[in-house]
């Protein structure tokens, strides 16, 4: 499940974060928005690790390279850069408003980044969930 909990500013919902695999927060990579994640970003991993010490912590670089790669901003912050996506915003807003789908919607740098970055999440958070199921005394895996 994937849950947009708004600007970090405002809190996060203990019952979400208890039952998190993975918490990503999203950043763009310019100074402006490096400040505030510099801000928000130890108060957000302290919670995690109260409400959910098991969940993986990790962020969804927007734009990379404006100015700031995504190495950089991880080495920074000692949070991975899990996905990574180009700024697009039309391409963002056919998901978020319902616009039109402009050219290459299906095909291009956004859509070719969005799939790897999901791929790359569903497979740590079903690897992490594989490992948490228990398995019987003497059942092989």
């Amino acid at each position: 499940m994937i849950v947009d909990a708004g600007r970090i500013g405002s809190g996060l919902p203990s019952p979400l974060l208890e039952h998190a695999d993975t918490v990503l927060v999203v950043t763009r990579s310019s100074l402006r928005a490096l400040a505030a994640l510099r801000l928000h970003l130890p108060g957000l991993l302290d919670a995690l690790d109260l409400a959910a010490p098991q969940a993986r912590s990790g962020m969804a670089v927007i734009g990379e390279g404006q100015p700031y790669q995504s190495a950089e901003i991880t080495s920074h912050f000692g949070v991975p850069a899990l996905a990574v996506l180009p700024d697009e915003p039309r391409h963002a807003a056919v998901l978020s408003d319902a616009a039109p789908a402009p050219r290459r919607f299906d095909s291009g740098s956004w859509a070719k980044a969005l799939r790897s970055s999901a791929l790359r999440l569903s497979t740590m958070v079903g690897t992490r969930a594989r490992s948490d199921v228990a398995v019987p005394a003497g059942v092989g895996r």
